[in-house]
């Protein structure tokens, strides 16, 4: 037989007796013990403390009742002694229940709020399942970080949040709980307790190829009364984005006209680091390019080129040269080479030869071996090439212009031996020579000699023969 006890709706002492008790605490804040035998408690509203004592005793959480201090530390539900059940009015869901230190259930309310502690409790009945706690629960236990290796732009990454989480109570189901903020790229998906790592992601497009950026994921692993910490580490790698280039990527140059084109390259790369160019200097057919690190690059024409000098008037013609961003990427810069009416050329071998001028203006190219270049009349252009080189003039030249001279070099000299009125180096120097733009002026009267790109004071007697 039960024996009912009743509370008021003020704050109540309601004690049990030897044998099973209906106790009802109704409102306040009531204190509920039960003593001996199979007992049911609800303590109603309020803040309450319930000791089930001896007996298989349920205790009944209706929704509305806080449980509170029962005894220091511990507070709320004491089931004491024999099998004891907590009688949920709701469904599992609708509460968070974890274990904490002693051995006591922390359990939240989600929909009504309130919180209760209860110890000694060995069965949880909600309204859609029953849960068994047994003498004690198992905590998960998590045996490291879970670690996993991903390259950019591979696609979509499973990581198993449980990879290593176990727990000794056998058919317990683990879970992932109290997720904090996952890094860009990162989501969860709950169905596989998986994090899903998007290596395609753009917030990934910054890594440099083989850059390495790691990804720390802070969570906790439940099996629905206890918690235990976890994490996950993702080791992200880089891959190249390639870049793009923009910009001026053409330009015209003219022989013996307009020798130089200019433009300014523009590159865009999302790999961080990357935004530049690596600066070069190509040689082509017919000119130099020169591309700085922020992507301005300047061809100049070489006019004196014998491919340059051999262009029929009009003619036109393309020289692509490659150059490349940080990362590697080309482009090529396309220069159009406009050909002009040229004076006669006398081209050598790469023999030695004796290469002579005529009345007319001429461009005069040695090429390989020791050879001897003399322009005659006229205003001639000469260029020895490789070899040392002798360059001869008499009282009959013009204006003539020697474009690769080298100084100090064994047997490549410039002839003035027929030059009448010429008194030795001392005298040429001091009364025939002069420097202007970087380049050397040796004048006679009407006519002269340019050594283009020689410096007076890299000149001795040993470059001149009298």
């Amino acid at each position: 037989m039960t024996t009912p006890i009743d509370g008021t709706a003020g704050n109540d002492v309601l004690t049990g007796t030897l044998g099973a008790d209906l106790i009802l605490g109704y409102a306040g804040n009531d204190r509920l013990v039960g003593l001996a035998g199979d007992d049911t408690l609800d303590g109603g509203a309020g803040t309450n403390q319930i000791d089930a004592g001896d007996g298989n005793d349920v205790i009944i959480l209706d929704g509305t009742a806080v449980n509170g201090p029962l005894r220091s530390p511990a507070t709320g539900i004491d089931g004491g002694a024999g099998i004891d059940t907590i009688r949920f009015a709701g469904a599992m869901s609708d509460f968070h229940i974890v274990q904490i230190a002693g051995g006591w259930l922390q359990i939240d309310d989600l929909v009504n709020g309130g919180r209760t502690l209860a110890v000694s409790v060995e069965h949880l009945k909600f309204t859609d399942t029953d849960v068994w706690l047994g003498t004690a629960n198992a905590a998960p236990v998590v045996t490291g970080d879970v670690v996993a290796l991903v390259t950019e732009g591979t696609g979509i990454l499973l990581v198993d949040a449980l990879a290593n989480a176990s727990d000794a109570d056998a058919g317990t189901m683990l879970t992932v709980t109290d997720l904090t903020a996952m890094p860009d790229g990162v989501s969860f998906d709950s169905p596989t307790q998986s994090f899903v790592v998007d290596a395609n992601a753009a917030a990934f497009d910054f890594l440099a190829a083989g850059e390495q950026l790691a990804l720390r994921i802070d969570y906790a692993v439940t099996d629905g009364m206890a918690v235990t910490s976890a994490s996950a580490l993702v080791t992200l790698t880089g891959s190249n984005d390639s870049a793009q280039i923009s910009g001026v990527q053409t330009g015209a140059v003219i022989e013996d006209g307009t020798q130089t084109a200019t433009g300014q390259l523009v590159v865009q790369d999302a790999d961080r680091g990357e935004t530049g160019f690596i600066a070069t200097t190509v040689a082509g057919i017919y000119g130099t390019l020169n591309l700085d690190a922020a992507g301005a690059w300047s061809y100049v024409l070489n006019n004196d080129a014998l491919a340059v000098q051999a262009l029929s008037a009009g003619q036109l013609v393309q020289e692509q040269l490659t150059i490349n961003s940080l990362d590697g990427t080309a482009a090529q810069i396309s220069l159009t080479v406009a050909g002009a009416a040229d004076a006669s050329l006398i081209v050598g071998t790469d023999g030695n030869n004796r290469l002579m001028g005529t009345k007319a203006g001429e461009h005069i190219y040695g090429l390989g071996g020791a050879d001897r270049l003399n322009g005659g009349a006229g205003d001639d252009v000469l260029s020895g090439g490789a070899g040392a080189d002798v360059f001869v003039f008499t009282g009959r030249f013009g204006h003539d212009v020697i474009t690769d001279f080298e100084v100090n070099v064994a047997r490549e000299v410039i002839d003035l031996s027929q030059m009448s009125g010429l008194h030795g180096y001392s005298d040429l120097r001091a009364h025939h020579m002069t420097e202007v733009d970087g380049s050397t002026v040796l004048s006679f009267g009407a006519h002269d000699i340019t050594l283009q790109g020689v410096a007076m004071s890299s000149l001795t007697a040993s470059d001149f023969l009298f």
